[in-house]
């Protein structure tokens, strides 16, 4: 259900050389980058809210909402791309990344939660499976969109062929929530709280605001809003990393094809190895790997920056740089997986919890893209590196009340019919 999103916002990196073609500075890059979850400060808490009580509407609009999205901009790249380029095609662009942005967090928050009810105590596998399928269709991206561009040499037809090619994703997304939709109940009582499962009644407050005032069984709201914080900082910074990989590449001697081969092999390595850690989780639990994960992925980032040292000089080849880009693709695909496995041992109705993560994670990425294309501009890919090495260093530290206060589910899973409005 998520490929079109994922497409939507992963085109981005491997198109970067043709956007700079057309004169789309480092900061305009990092507009379009956070353009797709522009209205993510206020569309999470209506889907968040419409998963929690009509589950199958929800499955089956966000992903549509999307497709429509994707089907302006290709309209107005279409336009651009010929002479009828004007107005009316600045204002389909601008429909089409308004609808893409009010439908991504419902995408996510439907995705999430759906996994977490059915997933319990073995969540982490759960999670690790979505995630990979990600990775996977992000490998797909990265090596097929440069090819699309190199179709062409008129940047702004090549763009047009891209954004026509990711039709077909948010289509199979289409599809596939309204494959899901079946599986959901037609509507959640408020006393089921995992499919299937009772949990208290909810009072006439909102079940996050309720949970802020009095606290429940699964851990009072702040909780939530700490493993989003820490969710928002160390995906965030990866998604920064991810954001100019390609380009940097690029910067340091690769061609756009093989720059796009070359980090499509790393997260080859990297989907398989977080299964691996994923099934080392069901011995450590998910709290070690919390303060572990930003300590790996800051010392992969250090690895990488040598690329940008005066002193000893070494290239792209190099084992150290490999080791780096290996180790940070690995984190990718693992680190989303803990944050999302841990919030349903904390979190009440998952759709308003993932809701309230969801704008957390938003508001803390626009924030982090915006001060990339700051400093890309003042200081190029040096003081990238170092904005990505802190932000690292501040998930560590982020990682400490997460510790403190969360708590796992040490339940197995049991197999449960989903709950409808007639019990």
């Amino acid at each position: 259900m998520s490929f079109g999103a994922h497409a939507s916002k992963e085109a981005l990196a491997p198109a970067e050389s043709a956007l700079s073609a057309l004169g789309v500075t480092p900061l305009g890059y990092a507009v379009l980058t956070v353009s797709p979850i522009a209205l993510g400060f206020i569309s999470p808490l209506f889907w968040g809210r419409l998963y929690d009580s009509r589950p199958r509407i929800a499955c089956c609009l966000a992903p549509a909402g999307e497709l429509l999205g994707a089907s302006l901009l290709a309209f107005g790249l279409r336009l651009h791309s010929t002479d009828l380029g004007g107005p009316f095609a600045t204002l389909l662009l601008c429909l089409g990344f308004l609808s893409i942005s009010a439908c991504k967090a419902g995408v996510s928050i439907a995705e999430f939660s759906t996994v977490g009810c059915a997933s319990g105590a073995y969540s982490a596998f759960g999670f690790s499976a979505m995630v990979l399928a990600k990775h996977a269709f992000v490998m797909v991206m990265d090596w097929s969109v440069p090819k699309v561009l190199a179709t062409t040499h008129d940047a702004m037809l090549g763009l047009f062929r891209v954004q026509f090619f990711l039709l077909a994703p948010h289509a199979i997304s289409v599809a596939a929530g309204l494959a899901l939709s079946r599986l959901q109940p037609e509507a959640v009582p408020p006393h089921a709280g995992r499919l299937g499962s009772p949990r208290r009644p909810s009072t006439e407050l909102g079940p996050v605001l309720r949970r802020a005032i009095s606290g429940d069984e699964r851990g009072p709201v702040c909780v939530i809003l700490l493993i989003g914080l820490w969710r928002s900082l160390a995906v965030g910074t990866l998604h920064l990393y991810h954001s100019i990989r390609i380009k940097f590449m690029e910067s340091r001697g690769m061609d756009l094809p093989e720059a796009g081969a070359y980090v499509a092999a790393s997260d080859g390595v990297g989907i398989v190895v977080a299964p691996l850690l994923a099934a080392l989780c069901r011995f450590t639990g998910l709290k070690p790997m919390i303060a572990l994960v930003p300590v790996v992925a800051g010392g992969g980032i250090s690895l990488l920056h040598r690329l940008n040292a005066d002193f000893p000089p070494v290239d792209v080849d190099h084992s150290s740089v490999r080791l780096g880009v290996l180790l940070l693709s690995a984190m990718e695909v693992f680190v989303p997986i803990l944050p999302l496995a841990l919030l349903p041992a904390n979190a009440g109705q998952l759709g308003s919890a993932y809701g309230a993560v969801e704008i957390i994670f938003i508001a803390v990425q626009m924030a982090e893209h915006f001060a990339l294309g700051l400093v890309r501009v003042r200081y190029g890919y040096r003081g990238a590196f170092w904005l990505i090495l802190g932000g690292f260093a501040a998930v560590l530290l982020a990682s400490v009340p997460v510790l403190l206060y969360s708590r796992e589910n040490k339940r197995p899973w049991q197999p449960t019919r989903c709950v409808s409005q007639a019990g």
